[in-house]
């Protein structure tokens, strides 16, 4: 049985290539490496030199694609074989080895049943110094500004945005992310809460490197202003760093973002909707009724936080733990990669000897 692995998983990190490999050939898999036509980045040049195109390789005898997962779906035309994909994982400086995205992820089903092991003493306090270790680092998945003090309002929600027309939205969610936004701010609106919103990083670093980055901007930046006007909302943008807004702000909302990732690690409550692997865990408040979900945040009881704690703290020592492809030099963890990635393959990628 032969498995294409993608050059590019190569090119971003040969020690987990290597080890995926390794798993791969215990296993009985014939190996092959390719990549898929056109011209590489230049900094993929190394890793690619002499790598095949996957159609010089690939033939009846290719039951499986190991991939690194892009937007630009590449690999979408090869229909017809089954594939794994390796992506940026849920917490910082991570990898995920999964089936598929947001609802397709093997998460969903795992939680919150996998999460019952990881509420004892040793694993919440890990959790813990985990958790204030990347806050005063300032970490997150995506490089974050200094962080500063900022002249922020007394009682605010937190809305970190989305790209609007992103796949996590269209096929991922109930609705469009003007309706959502809209809810928020009537929300906040009839709550006298101010709506702090900011800007999706890629946005605010390259705002005119490419087209549907300004035109991302601009028509976000037309929607606050249209209910400023219509709501009498109160609405600012902000920048600096995600962990300082996440510390200050009553709770946060976001569709199905990662940033629900930033909020479990401030301990923070967020309101979640659409489809992710969030949803299941217990670690957010999860509704596709938009009111409903946020009244819940705004009016929550004590003994129901501390429960959203205790699994937000599940769901980090877990991930961390059990599940996180891990780069050489991070912490020890529970189970080492190649520990990880055997018992991805043996339980849940789906092909079998």
């Amino acid at each position: 049985m032969e498995v294409i692995v993608d050059a590019t998983i190569k090119a971003r990190n040969e020690h987990i290539f290597n080890e995926v490999c390794q798993v791969l050939k215990e296993r009985n898999y014939v190996v092959r490496i390719g990549r898929v036509p056109g011209k590489p980045k230049s900094s993929y040049r190394k890793a690619f030199k002499g790598v095949p195109c996957v159609e010089e390789i690939l033939s009846k005898k290719t039951k499986l694609m190991v991939i690194w997962w892009t937007k630009r779906g590449v690999w979408n035309k090869y229909t017809k074989v089954p594939k794994v994909i390796l992506f940026k994982g849920l917490l910082p400086n991570t990898w995920m080895l999964d089936k598929g995205l947001l609802s397709h992820s093997v998460l969903v089903d795992l939680f919150p049943g996998v999460l019952s092991n990881c509420f004892d003493g040793q694993c919440q306090e890990w959790a813990s110094n985990y958790r204030d270790n990347i806050v005063k680092c300032n970490i997150s998945r995506r490089q974050q500004p200094d962080k500063t003090e900022m002249n922020l309002p007394k009682d605010f929600v937190f809305l970190p945005m989305q790209y609007s027309k992103d796949f996590s939205i269209k096929a991922h969610c109930p609705y469009s992310y003007e309706y959502f936004m809209e809810k928020v701010a009537k929300f906040c609106s009839r709550n006298n809460l101010e709506l702090v919103v900011k800007h999706h990083p890629d946005i605010l670093n390259n705002p005119k490197k490419r087209e549907w980055r300004t035109k991302e901007f601009n028509y976000v930046n037309s929607l606050l202003k249209k209910f400023k006007k219509k709501l009498k909302s109160r609405i600012t943008v902000q920048g600096g760093s995600i962990h300082d807004l996440l510390c200050k702000c009553k709770f946060m909302v976001g569709m199905n973002t990662m940033t629900h990732m930033d909020a479990i690690i401030n301990g923070n409550i967020s309101f979640h909707c659409g489809t992710s692997p969030f949803m299941n865990s217990g670690a957010v408040v999860h509704d596709n009724d938009i009111n409903r979900g946020l009244n819940d945040c705004m009016n929550m009881f004590p003994h129901d936080k501390d429960k959203i704690i205790r699994h937000q703290k599940a769901l980090i020592y877990y991930l961390y733990n059990n599940y996180s492809i891990l780069f050489p030099g991070s912490m020890i963890s529970k189970y080492n990669n190649i520990e990880k990635i055997g018992y991805f393959w043996n339980n849940y990628a789906g092909i079998k000897l």
